[in-house]
């Protein structure tokens, strides 16, 4: 969705240090790169709703044991929220897993130690 501040923004970009020209390209210019603003922070969002993050420890919740360091991430039609885990145990051994597949697994802290 395109926001008075995407407008904003994409006016600044293009028209902020140029001469004052209304007409259809400038207009459409600046409708293009507010429609471009839009998309990305639609993107940023989309990534921010995930699961879990690159870096996060993460643990097979049922079946064969496997823990480690997301690494990446992956989407298909089936699994649209899929993790790349390499494990932990032996490095650069890498599976790959649905979202609801993995727990998050929470470091000792200092005390547990």
């Amino acid at each position: 969705m395109i926001t008075p501040e995407h407008v904003k923004t994409a006016w600044k970009f293009y028209m902020g240090s140029k001469p004052l020209i209304y007409g259809e390209y400038a207009l459409c210019n600046v409708a293009m790169k507010a429609h471009l603003l839009a998309l990305e922070d639609e993107k940023h969002a989309e990534r921010r709703k995930t699961k879990f993050n690159i870096g996060d420890l993460v643990q097979k919740i049922k079946g064969s044991y496997w823990s480690g360091h997301i690494v990446g991430t992956y989407s298909t039609e089936q699994t649209p929220e899929g993790y790349a885990v390499e494990s932990d145990k032996h490095p650069g051994s890498v599976q790959i897993y649905p979202a609801a597949a993995l727990e998050l697994i929470t470091p000792p802290t200092q005390e547990q130690k």
